[in-house]
């Protein structure tokens, strides 16, 4: 099939066909059956390659492209007029190292059917699956097909349906071990679950029920340990008691005919502790009124802690308020040196004038000279002029005098205003040192204020404490007085303690009896608890023949 151009006009279906002959040649009849059944071909051709909801290309015996579907020209991001006439791989970026699949049917003869590689297309990474078909004619390739699909997700899925297996797989082997050691008593067990490799919801949420399955594995692995350590702990306290018991026994038969005797000196304690009882009485009395001393004195600390917070927080407040005094008085200055300064500037602007008024008296001096020679040179006529001259002279000579005081006064004036300014400048660095320290104190106030609440919240406590005490004071005192009433029926129990000395000694040996079965019991639960593996050093060996 060999396709050289598109259709022109009137052939709506956009097929390539061959167009090597024109309506000029000289059709006839027979060619133009031809040229209807190719053009059906051609139709039927196109409706397959868009059924085939995959990029496809058809390639000649040269292996290049001659017909591409839709699906292809969207997935290589390509056109028609770009593809036709090239090989299949150069539909790939250039940086693709594909597989030329079309080169090794023309070379084999067989065809390729899903072979998955990683490709880059539009700048993309993706996974095809590629299958390539020859069309041959006899032993002659006359041509193929080639199919890539992108199985993308596909293979992400599969990846990631195995990576699931797999870590599913690893967890309940591990999970099976660790039941089979606890099985045989290994109470050592690590049910802990291991974190998957890869991540993605589906192997998240099985981890997340692997924990839990673990977490109730390992609270039962617990619990089991705790028990089996509980009932070690007992079965041996209980090989140590019946020990004790049966050698016990027999010292109690023989302690029981010293009890007769006892008795006696008991009597002759119990007067003691009557004794003892009544100066106990006393003392509780001097504890009492020891510990409401202490209390007052509690009081008085609390309220003496309440003044001095009180005092600090005044302190504090006055000197926030002198701060804030400081912090004026410092722009007061700020603004004042602002004005010497301003005023140091027009002074010097008054000097400028006066330098003016210099320079205009000296010209006036000189005018004046000038008058006066003119008015000698006129004689008698220019004697008023002259006069005149003269006056303007001396007025221009005190005119200069005066500005050479005032410009004296106005030196000393701004020396003197340049010390006020700096010792302006240095007081308002005082001030505002000062500021700081006053904020220094203010702030040791609320560090005393807060040491002082401190202080009083111990107090509080001392004194619930001590309040606890004469309460239990007064406890000890009520046990006193219960004691001093014991000790008088504890004589009357004496005389019958002395007649169940003799019971005693029959029940001694009815225990010594019991000692013995617990002797075997401890014994049997000895071996059905060192079954059980506690350490990793341990073994571990439950007897499942029952």
């Amino acid at each position: 099939m060999s396709h050289t151009s598109r259709s022109s006009e009137g052939e709506g279906d956009g097929r390539v066909i061959n167009r090597e002959s024109s309506a000029d040649d000289g059709i006839d009849g027979e060619h133009v059956d031809d040229v209807v059944g190719s053009l059906e071909t051609d139709i039927l051709l196109e409706n397959i390659l868009e059924a085939i909801d995959a990029p496809l290309v058809i390639v000649d015996e040269h292996g290049e492209i001659i017909d591409i579907n839709t699906f292809a020209l969207e997935f290589f991001e390509t056109t028609e007029d770009d593809a036709l006439g090239d090989q299949p791989r150069s539909l790939y970026d250039d940086d693709s190292e594909v597989t030329a699949l079309i080169e090794q049917i023309k070379r084999t003869g067989r065809e390729i059917r899903d072979d998955e590689e990683t490709v880059t297309v539009g700048g993309e990474t993706v996974v095809v699956s590629r299958t390539a078909v020859p069309f041959e004619d006899g032993d002659r390739f006359v041509g193929g097909i080639e199919i890539a699909r992108d199985v993308t997700e596909a293979v992400r899925e599969r990846e990631r349906k195995a990576a699931l297996e797999s870590y599913q797989q690893s967890v309940i082997d591990d999970l099976e071990s660790s039941l089979s050691k606890l099985a045989a008593g290994d109470l050592t067990v690590d049910p802990t679950i291991e974190e998957p490799d890869a991540e993605f919801d589906e192997i998240r949420q099985i981890h997340t029920a692997f924990e839990a399955m673990a977490a109730d594995l390992e609270r039962a692995i617990e619990n089991i340990h705790a028990v089996v350590e509980t009932t070690t702990d007992i079965s041996s306290e209980l090989v140590e008691t019946s020990q004790e018991l049966s050698t016990n026994s027999e010292e109690i038969a023989a302690s029981i005919q010293e009890v007769g005797h006892s008795s006696e000196e008991l009597a002759d304690g119990t007067q003691d502790l009557t004794q003892k009882s009544q100066e106990a009485t006393e003392s509780v009395s001097d504890l009492s009124a020891s510990i409401e001393e202490i209390t007052a004195t509690m009081d008085e600390i609390d309220t003496k802690s309440e003044t001095a917070a009180s005092l600090a927080r005044d302190g504090r407040e006055d000197g926030r308020e002198a701060v804030e005094q400081i912090r004026s008085a410092v722009e007061a200055t700020d603004r004042i040196t602002d004005e010497v300064e301003e005023l140091e500037d027009r002074m010097a602007r008054v000097n400028e004038i006066i330098d003016v008024i210099a320079d205009i008296a000296d010209q006036t001096n000189l005018l004046a000279l000038n008058a006066s020679i003119e008015a000698a040179n006129a004689g008698e006529s220019g004697d008023g002029f002259a006069v005149v001259a003269n006056e303007v002279k001396s007025l221009a000579e005190e005119s200069q005098e005066s500005a050479d005081e005032i410009e004296r006064i106005i030196d000393d004036v701004q020396d003197r205003t340049a010390n006020v300014v700096g010792g302006i400048d240095e007081m308002s660095g005082e001030v505002a040192n000062g500021a700081d320290a006053v904020e220094t104190v203010v702030d040791a106030l609320e560090e005393i204020d807060t040491a002082i609440e401190e202080t009083s919240t111990s107090t509080a406590e001392i004194s619930r404490t001590v309040e606890s005490q004469a309460d239990n004071v007064q406890e000890v005192s009520v046990v006193v007085d219960d004691t001093a009433e014991l000790s008088e029926e504890f004589n009357a129990t004496i005389e019958q303690l002395a007649a169940g000395v003799e019971e005693q000694s029959t029940a001694m040996d009815q225990v010594a009896e019991m000692a013995e079965s617990l002797n075997r019991l401890v014994d049997d639960a000895h071996d059905a608890v060192d079954q059980f593996k506690l350490e990793a050093d341990d073994t571990a060996a439950i007897d499942d023949s029952e």
